[in-house]
């Protein structure tokens, strides 16, 4: 029995947990010298696609992903930005969950008898109705708009309680790969030997 709950409380942690951050960035682009932003508020619709699409959110991501920033040593300059940031939260219906084939053994005893047991099933998670929500934060170009770098991570709708501390954990997330290091570094040529 206790094996059983053991396993039910880690399967709900692993099924609460958001996945981790993921993150792409322009290879033209030298990010290193890049040390002041500014905000650059989303563009918004009359009819947004979820509620926390919202100006509300928007606000709690900017002074989320400001004071990461400036944490780090960047600078927020509206004057002379040298890359911009905005966010973005998409929203995606939630793929229907998998058929899964399920195999138990039991073995049990009542009074003086023993029993075993072997059991073949098959069975469907139940998955909740609603959205996939994913919070993206964009670097763009000041001059072009053009993107340079965007990183996002799955979330759930607990970023939306102003006293819950999941929006500044995505946050801290996704930026903490900024600037992203070179996927392929160029090689250092080598010594000639003499």
């Amino acid at each position: 029995m206790r094996l059983t709950l053991l396993s039910l409380g880690v399967a709900t942690l692993l099924a609460c947990t958001s996945t981790a951050p993921r993150y792409e960035a322009d290879p033209g682009v030298d990010f290193a010298p890049l040390k002041r932003f500014a905000w650059q508020a989303a563009p918004r619709t009359d009819a947004p696609a979820h509620p926390l699409d919202s100006e509300i959110l928007e606000k709690r991501i900017r002074a989320s992903a400001v004071a990461t920033l400036t944490g780090r040593g960047f600078s927020v300059d509206e004057q002379a930005p040298q890359f911009r940031l905005r966010s973005r939260v998409v929203v995606a219906a939630k793929a229907k969950p998998a058929p899964r084939l399920s195999v138990g053994f039991g073995v049990g005893s009542i009074g003086g008898h023993s029993a075993s047991s072997v059991s073949v099933g098959g069975s469907t998670a139940v998955g909740e109705a609603g959205d996939a929500l994913t919070l993206a934060l964009e670097v763009r170009d000041p001059v072009t708009g053009e993107l340079m770098w965007q990183g996002w991570r799955e979330v759930d709708e607990g970023i939306g309680d102003a006293g819950d501390p999941a929006l500044d954990a995505a946050v801290r997330a996704i930026l903490a790969d900024f600037p992203s290091p070179p996927k392929n570094p160029p090689k250092k040529p080598a010594k000639k030997k003499r």
